[in-house]
């Protein structure tokens, strides 16, 4: 079976940094440092979740991509005081 595409990492990115500096006109200095997708977890939290858990989630990124990449967790970090 074919895998649907995959849009590319930096097109996302790109467009989350435009969508963080909207948000800098609600505070001033915050900037977006990580963002994520279920199907991009960092590793250590990867790791973390149950063997049936990884494999659920590595179905779900081949068979519901867009999906899976449409919630997004966005890491931001506010200016220091």
């Amino acid at each position: 079976m074919k895998q649907a595409p995959s849009v590319p990492n930096r097109v996302s990115r790109r467009r989350l940094l435009a969508a963080g500096g909207a948000l800098e006109h609600w505070q001033p200095g915050l900037g977006l440092t990580d963002s994520r997708t279920l199907a991009h977890l960092p590793a250590p939290v990867a790791r973390r979740l149950a063997f049936h858990h990884r494999v659920l989630l590595r179905v779900m990124a081949t068979i519901r991509r867009r999906d899976i990449e449409a919630y997004r967790f966005n890491l931001f970090r506010f200016p220091a005081e």
